[in-house]
């Protein structure tokens, strides 16, 4: 959906929940250009009576209940949008949306598209910030000297500042000679901020609400009026509480609901990998809480054909992390949203003037 088009809807107050879920059901997932989804709690609820024996290929030598019982549990797999394509290929049976014909149907297979799976683990990420490799030099200079006057003459390796420095013989020690000064380079893989918990939305259509909202807001209508008359491939945010406040009030209206929650998954152990060329995020095992919801993060970004890409977008309890150097004045209360107009350095406050109307 063409940026222009939206913010043409956003003015004449035509956008709804509906275009939302065009925008989303629109967007590239493969390689993760968009993982927005990957934010979304969407276990299928699935009649294990309507999993038909016949339905699928199955050895004479399985037990058909035991299998129709694993082919749900499968389906019902919480994290089965997590799953990276290939990592489990006895669970997964890829569709093709080009020809919408699957690949040879086999036992425990169900059908997936896996343009929509994680391709690596950058979902878990979500941007936050990457400290590059980097290349440290250190220089130390080897001195013979005699410690102290009737002493074997010894020797030993001493830091200095840089190359043209000279290294201090210690107190009381006398100089026989000083080597020249040498370098040291040391590379210190990349390195990850701590790892927050995976948070998701209760299913796909909080995040359609969730994101509609965050478009629908004050802050949203400035974000992308920026991203509009910046160049191809920036990338924006909107850091939104007067989403939430829309989305809780549109379920308590029609359904009398208590305020909405999120879902967080954390790893019950993360270690970096740094064996291979790319350090990468390896996991074990989590567990799943269900926490308040303080703030909608939707991160934008324009393509080539003035598409929006709508990169993600989740529920998060934490305020945005802010540029210490140049933070916006006045700082945001928890009911403000924060815009980002300039990635990682620039934040302006925006007040909701009006409560968001959410309609389908």
């Amino acid at each position: 959906m063409k940026l222009s088009e939206i913010l043409k809807e956003l003015k004449a107050n035509t956008f709804t929940c509906s275009t939302g879920a065009q925008l989303l059901a629109e967007q590239p997932t493969k390689d993760e250009v968009s993982h927005a989804h990957m934010h979304s709690l969407d276990p299928f609820n699935v009649d294990i009576a309507k999993i038909k024996p016949a339905s699928f290929q199955a050895p004479s030598t399985l037990d058909v209940t035991p299998l129709a019982l694993e082919r749900q549990r499968f389906w019902q797999n919480p994290e089965l949008h997590l799953n990276p394509k290939g990592a489990h290929p006895h669970q997964s049976q890829v569709f093709d949306p080009a020809t919408k014909a699957p690949s040879t149907f086999k036992p425990y297979e169900f059908y997936v598209d896996e343009t929509r799976l994680a391709s690596n683990d950058t979902y878990l990420k979500r941007g936050m910030a990457e400290i590059a490799e980097q290349s440290v030099t250190t220089y130390s200079q080897k001195l013979i000297y005699v410690p102290s006057k009737g002493a074997k003459p010894t020797s030993a390796d001493f830091p200095v500042a840089g190359k043209t420095d000279t290294a201090a013989v210690p107190t009381g020690g006398t100089l026989t000679k000083a080597l020249p000064v040498q370098a040291k380079v040391t590379k210190i893989h990349p390195t990850y901020q701590k790892m927050e918990a995976h948070s998701m939305f209760e299913d796909s259509e909080v995040l359609v609400m969730s994101t509609s909202a965050a478009i629908l807001s004050d802050a949203g209508l400035l974000m992308l009026t920026e991203l509009h008359s910046k160049p191809v491939g920036t990338y924006l945010a909107v850091f939104s509480a007067s989403a939430v406040k829309a989305v809780d009030a549109a379920f308590k209206k029609t359904t009398g609901a208590a305020p909405l929650r999120m879902v967080e998954r954390t790893p019950a152990s993360v270690s970096v990998n740094t064996t291979g060329p790319q350090p990468k995020l390896e996991t074990a095992g989590a567990t799943y809480a269900r926490t308040d919801m303080k703030r909608v993060v939707l991160v934008v970004k324009k393509d080539a054909s003035d598409d929006l890409i709508i990169v993600t977008c989740y529920p998060s309890q934490s305020d945005p992390v802010l540029p210490v150097t140049m933070p916006p004045t006045p700082p945001p209360t928890a009911d403000d949203d924060v815009v980002e107009i300039e990635k990682g350095t620039k934040f302006q406050v925006v007040k909701q003037k009006t409560a968001i109307d959410l309609k389908w």
